[in-house]
């Protein structure tokens, strides 16, 4: 029998590919933060974490959680989150 999957072009197989892409690195976190024009402060703010630990993500003292970076690409695609 085939994989099953909710998706009907996505198997389980390729879900769990995905998720060993490694984490977003400080350098894509600053890249990132510059091309949607949000500042540290400001996107710390919208993803309700605190500056600092953002500040320590953009300089490379923390490896970047993959739950801010979806959180973060979540807000750019959501103009209407966005209020800063």
């Amino acid at each position: 029998m085939g994989e099953m999957s909710v998706f009907p072009n996505v198997t389980w197989r390729h879900c769990a590919a995905k998720a060993h892409y490694p984490n977003m690195t400080s350098k894509q976190l600053r890249a990132f933060l510059t091309k949607t024009g949000l500042t540290k402060r400001g996107a710390a703010r919208l993803i309700e974490i605190s500056a600092r630990n953002m500040y320590r993500y953009t300089a490379g003292e923390l490896p970047v959680p993959r739950t801010v970076e979806l959180a973060l690409r979540w807000v750019a695609s959501n103009p209407e989150y966005r209020k800063t």
